[in-house]
């Protein structure tokens, strides 16, 4: 079984969790509450009649949210149960996005034309092996002054184990963590057992250095001393919407956000 059918499985587990939590508020979602985090918000900017494609989107709720906001939005995840809940949701808040389910490093087989903007974030360049190929794939998907966004979590933290002990490395290792977990990072997952999932970490310079070899021109790049969700282990929020690992406070980098441009 290759890391891509591991990983399947593991999201197509998780998406049911995922889509009844408290964590992704789906009922908030359709009363009219935006999913996309601050970050997301800023670094975006105006998306309105643009065609947006969303890279990884799980089940749908910010390819949704930046439909809200006027986006042509097409979304891509390898989950075939993520991607039928994103659809019933699509339907169920009279939106129009479209949703493909598909490997997001064949994406270019699977959708039509180029895109103004395309969209990635938080936990979605941790489950590919190279990221040549992808930014290589999202190269083949814009036009000349097309807009990338990569809002991610920081790799640093992503070196922490759930003690808060280091625990993998920072430029990570060619073959990736296989490992085994139980639950979920959202709550509702207690049922959720022995997990097989394959991640890899990506140093800073890895995602931007295959972006230039790729002709991309990093616009803009930013850290945050927080993350913008509640799922590393052992955290408290420092001010709202602002989360921390107790241990570090603000002392670590948790995320970072890439602008890139063709």
């Amino acid at each position: 079984m290759d890391y891509k059918e591991v990983n399947r499985q593991l999201w197509d587990a998780r998406t049911p969790v995922h889509a009844a939590s408290r964590f992704y508020d789906v009922d908030g979602f359709l009363a009219g509450k935006s999913s996309l985090t601050k970050i997301d918000l800023e670094s975006i900017g105006d998306v309105a009649d643009k065609r947006l494609l969303h890279l990884q989107c799980h089940f749908g709720l910010d390819s949704l949210s930046l439909a809200r906001l006027g986006a042509n939005v097409t979304a891509v995840d390898f989950s075939g149960a993520a991607i039928a809940k994103a659809r019933e949701l699509n339907q169920a808040a009279g939106l129009s996005a479209n949703f493909v389910e598909c490997d997001v490093c064949n994406t270019r087989d699977h959708v039509d034309g180029t895109f103004d903007t395309v969209f990635t974030s938080w936990g979605a360049l941790v489950w590919l092996p190279d990221l040549r190929e992808w930014a290589d794939m999202v190269k083949n998907v814009t036009h000349d002054g097309s807009t990338v966004i990569i809002n991610e979590f920081h790799p640093v933290v992503y070196m922490l184990g759930d003690d808060g002990e280091l625990k993998y490395e920072y430029f990570g290792q060619p073959d990736g963590y296989d490992e085994v977990s139980s639950g979920t990072y959202t709550d509702g997952g207690d049922h959720l057992e022995s997990q097989r999932e394959i991640t890899w970490n990506h140093s800073l310079s890895n995602v931007i250095q295959c972006a230039i070899d790729a002709g991309f021109r990093v616009e803009h790049f930013a850290e945050y001393d927080f993350s913008p969700y509640p799922c590393f282990a052992n955290v408290q929020e420092a001010t709202p919407g602002e989360w921390v690992i107790e241990k570090y406070g603000r002392s670590l980098p948790y995320a970072y956000s890439l602008r890139l441009r063709a």
